[in-house]
């Protein structure tokens, strides 16, 4: 049993048939393959975060002796690949899905997200469950996105003698901005300061010259 883990770009998780009931709780996997399971045992996934996931996110291709897959209050946020899917031609295959995260409410683009009999009589079984509207607030969540800037100045147009302050905003706190990273013609920029989302330095235009300047 995994539980409060993260798994970045791992090519496989093949559970082959646990001798005891097995989970993966709270775990994120990020860019990664899903679990393919085949047990004689309960199998719980809970809570977790699939981020870009290569392949099904969950697959079951066989639950022996009653055995169940039990899949719930997971975060779904890949549309690439299945989030859920039972293997074509077994005849024991089955997921218990509920109160699962898709990232959509549409019934029916949920249901393009699940590979089960609806999809090919090849499949044992359907795919039953239902949806959240929002995370579970005990899944796991992960920031991916880059942050945003927005770069401003005090004034759009210099005189001769005159400086400006160039502001800098970020949709989200950084703590590595460095005024090496700025990249500046026709001038230079000092008295670099800042924290947080806001950083400021001072544009000094170059000397006798009609030019335009990009930051």
């Amino acid at each position: 049993s995994v539980t409060d883990s993260f798994f970045d770009s791992v090519t496989g998780f093949y559970i082959w048939y646990p001798v005891e009931e097995s989970s993966f709780t709270k775990t994120i996997f990020l860019d990664s393959a899903g679990l393919s399971i085949g047990t004689r045992v309960d199998v719980t996934i809970e809570n977790n975060l699939f981020l870009g996931n290569v392949g099904s996110a969950v697959e079951n291709w066989a639950s022996y002796d009653n055995a169940s897959v039990n899949v719930s209050n997971n975060s779904f946020l890949s549309s690439d690949y299945y989030a859920l899917a039972l293997a074509e031609n077994y005849s024991s295959t089955a997921i218990e899905a509920s109160k699962n995260f898709f990232k959509t409410v549409v019934e029916s683009e949920i249901q393009d997200l699940i590979f089960d009999r609806l999809d090919t009589l090849n499949n044992a079984s359907v795919i039953s469950g239902s949806f959240l509207a929002s995370p579970h607030p005990d899944t796991p969540s992960f920031d991916n996105e880059p942050p945003k800037i927005a770069i401003t100045g005090s004034s759009n147009s210099l005189d001769r003698g005159e400086v400006a302050t160039i502001t800098f905003t970020f949709s989200e706190a950084v703590n590595d901005f460095e005024i090496s990273d700025i990249l500046i013609t026709n001038g230079i920029l000092d008295s670099f300061s800042g924290g947080g989302t806001v950083y400021t330095a001072r544009f000094v235009p170059e000397a006798n010259t009609q030019l335009t300047t990009t930051i």
